[in-house]
């Protein structure tokens, strides 16, 4: 994706890129499935100049960085492996472990939505962290499902050194969907 126009009085130059897969294990108990997601967002080469190199992800979901909506797509790199398989017939097993890192070092962190998370403060490392995750989902009837994510971040140096330091952090998400 490529975004451009004006802001203020600099251009939009912002980009992402992200790529996807999976394979599937044929014939193998609990049909697993290894996944691989490879994502690159832009960042702010120099917040001096009025150009805005920051991607804007606009309508982005929280599974970006797990249910804990930790970090959104900006100024981000993202690799994540994946595996997810059945252990019964209506449960489900996801897991993942992202790793994370600031395409530019002048640029900060980003949530979601789009705001300032950890700013850049002239830190210059690149490496944001780890996070391994796990979501269980069973369907008990037509209706009506069960969830549990859990999320673990391991923090790296740049947010170590940051203002608002914190070397981990972990979140649990439980959840009832019920589908009309």
């Amino acid at each position: 994706m490529f975004q451009a126009g004006r802001f203020g009085s600099g251009d939009i130059r912002a980009s992402r890129f992200v790529i996807e897969g999976s394979h599937l294990i044929a014939g193998v108990v609990g049909s697993p499935r290894l996944g691989l997601v490879f994502d690159v967002a832009s960042g702010d080469k120099n917040p001096a100049d009025p150009r805005l190199e920051t991607f804007n992800a606009l309508f982005q979901s929280g599974t970006y960085s797990g249910r804990a909506q930790l970090l959104g797509p900006s100024n981000a790199i993202r690799l994540e492996p994946t595996l997810t398989f059945a252990p019964a017939r209506q449960a489900f097993v996801s897991s993942g472990w992202g790793f994370y890192w600031r395409r530019s070092v002048h640029d900060a962190l980003y949530s979601i939505a789009g705001q300032v998370i950890v700013p850049s403060n002239g830190v210059t490392d690149r490496y944001e962290g780890s996070r391994p995750t796990v979501q269980i989902d069973w369907r008990l009837t037509r209706h009506l499902s069960a969830h549990v994510n859990y999320i673990y971040a391991f923090n790296g140096r740049f947010e170590e050194r940051s203002v608002d330091a914190t070397p981990t952090m972990s979140y649990v998400s439980p959840w009832v969907t019920y589908r009309f």
